[in-house]
């Protein structure tokens, strides 16, 4: 298959020394070329080789980060619905609505394949932290916590964590950490 990591990504040159060689096996691919299915084994490679048990929050947030966030606009939700528990089942009865086997789930309907509750999108959960990575950096782009929470509620149908989700987004912002007003 395709390479799915660039070995010089991400290094930083006081760090260097502190950073074991990957492993020589390991393909090449920069991260803005890479699927999330890549990223997701790259990552798990990555931990293997370090040690790593859990993915942190800043490792999650890197690699939602580490593609083009418009590639979430592009690509189809479907697999990420179906294996989403929360969504699965709405999402499987308006695709069968869509063909006039059953109606659609109260309040929800289907528009160019993404799951809406209302005027809400529904985001899989695999996909959330991608699309408040999507939201902060594109929609609006480094207004800080509170503009991105408000916007999330605005546009997306609840979820758990979603402010504490946002203050990660832009916690691990390299942008907002620059520009970051000091007191």
């Amino acid at each position: 298959g395709p390479p799915i990591f660039d070995r010089n990504w991400g290094r930083q040159e006081d760090r260097s020394k502190k950073i074991k060689i990957l492993p020589d096996d390991l393909p090449l691919l920069p991260p803005s070329q890479a699927t999330h299915e890549q990223l997701a084994e790259a990552n798990s490679v990555f931990n293997a080789h370090f040690g790593v048990e859990e993915e942190t929050p800043t490792m999650a947030v890197a690699t939602a980060s580490a593609g083009d966030p418009k590639d979430l606009l592009f690509r189809s939700w479907e697999s990420d619905y179906l294996c989403c528990p929360t969504y699965k089942p709405s999402f499987e009865q308006c695709l069968l609505a869509v063909q006039g086997k059953a109606p659609f789930p109260d309040g929800y309907r289907l528009i160019k394949s993404r799951l809406y509750h209302k005027n809400q999108l529904c985001v899989p959960e695999k996909l959330r932290l991608s699309y408040l990575v999507g939201l902060h950096e594109i929609t609006i782009p480094h207004t800080g916590v509170e503009k991105l929470v408000q916007e999330a509620r605005r546009r997306t149908h609840p979820f758990a964590n979603l402010a504490t989700r946002c203050a990660e987004v832009v916690a691990h912002c390299s942008l907002c950490q620059v520009n970051k007003p000091r007191h």
